[in-house]
């Protein structure tokens, strides 16, 4: 494939937006490993490695025959730091506090679930022991 300027261009545009993407991915790791305490931050990171690695690499083969040349990984640092340093925070505070409102939610949709379930079989408890004295008395 001619490596002309309109596919350069094309490229560094297509890499920026792709780096957009790895940032934000990054950024949903983050609060995949926020939720779940218990998830080893370094396997997390060597899966996002490999993950933007084959994606590079994937990029590269329609647009410049599988070849990886500095500027698309340039483009792909660009597009990463441009949503980190901008976007971020913004994005974080937002998603945060809505799974936070969710937990809450879940949170006392549960307990009133258990709570009905209790007074339910409580109340299932007493009407059984009344029928079954009940019945001792008829015999």
């Amino acid at each position: 494939m001619e490596n002309t300027l309109n596919n350069q261009v094309f490229s560094f545009f297509a890499s920026f937006s792709l780096g957009v993407i790895f940032s934000v991915l990054f950024d949903l790791l983050k609060i995949i490993e926020t939720i779940f305490n218990k998830i080893d931050q370094n396997s997390i990171d060597i899966v996002y490695f490999i993950i933007i690695s084959f994606c590079s690499f994937l990029l590269s083969l329609p647009i410049n025959s599988g070849e990886v040349s500095f500027y698309i990984l340039f483009a792909e640092l660009l597009g990463w730091i441009a949503w980190h340093f901008v976007v971020s925070k913004k994005f974080l505070c937002k998603a945060c506090a809505t799974i936070l409102k969710i937990k809450k939610i879940a949170l006392t949709l549960l307990k009133t679930k258990i709570i009905y379930s209790s007074i339910n079989f409580k109340n299932t408890v007493k009407e059984f022991i009344k029928k079954s004295v009940d019945n001792k008395k008829q015999n």
